[in-house]
């Protein structure tokens, strides 16, 4: 999985923290692809074949503050490989 610097070598971030490089996860957090790759290893809390949840760990909460007191991260992958996530 990609760390935070990692992400930000790799993507344009604004200054409120969305990808801007278009892709897969322009216009979504910086997270995004964090989770995606954790998705991508098999590590989602849940994965019911169209959306997969995970339950923010406090190591991730470290890495991305942006993710505030959110307590779970939903992400979906959709056909044309847009990737969006939500938290809650």
């Amino acid at each position: 999985m990609l760390t935070r610097q990692e992400i930000l070598n790799f993507y344009e971030v604004d200054s409120s923290g969305m990808i801007q490089s278009r892709g897969k996860f322009e216009g979504e957090q910086l997270y995004a692809p964090y989770f995606y790759g954790a998705l991508m290893e098999g590590s989602a809390d849940e994965d019911n074949g169209g959306i997969a949840y995970f339950v923010i760990q406090p190591q991730e909460r470290l890495e991305f503050p942006e993710l505030g007191e959110a307590r779970k991260v939903g992400l979906l992958e959709t056909e044309q490989g847009f990737v969006y996530v939500k938290v809650w």
